[in-house]
């Protein structure tokens, strides 16, 4: 998913693909070097907080579907068990390391 083909706003309910909700959309980060997607080392990754669960996910903008209009949910297209499957509730190094650009998400 390219960041300029969608707007994400904050707040913004975001489903799996199977239908569960994993939270709300706070911000995104950007990696700003080493990104190499076959290493898992994405440009960009979607930080979601699970009000629910008192955890945030950061889940690699390349898995984001779209919006579903009908409903305003953004969709990603991976389930919840390849969301626990890749431990991206862990924050990834490069954010914890500062090496990271925060953009933040309109209200």
């Amino acid at each position: 998913m390219e960041t300029t083909d969608l707007t994400i706003k904050r707040h913004t309910a975001v489903w799996t693909q199977d239908q569960d909700l994993l939270g709300d959309a706070m911000h995104i980060y950007h990696r700003l070097d080493n990104i190499n997607p076959a290493l898992k080392y994405y440009a960009a990754y979607l930080d979601v907080f699970s009000f629910e669960l008192g955890e945030h996910y950061y889940i690699p903008l390349e898995f984001v579907e779209g919006m579903d209009g009908a409903n305003g949910r953004l969709i990603l297209t991976i389930t919840r068990k390849k969301v626990e499957d890749n431990t991206w509730n862990r924050m990834p190094g490069f954010i914890a390391n500062g090496k990271a650009r925060k953009e933040d998400l309109p209200a």
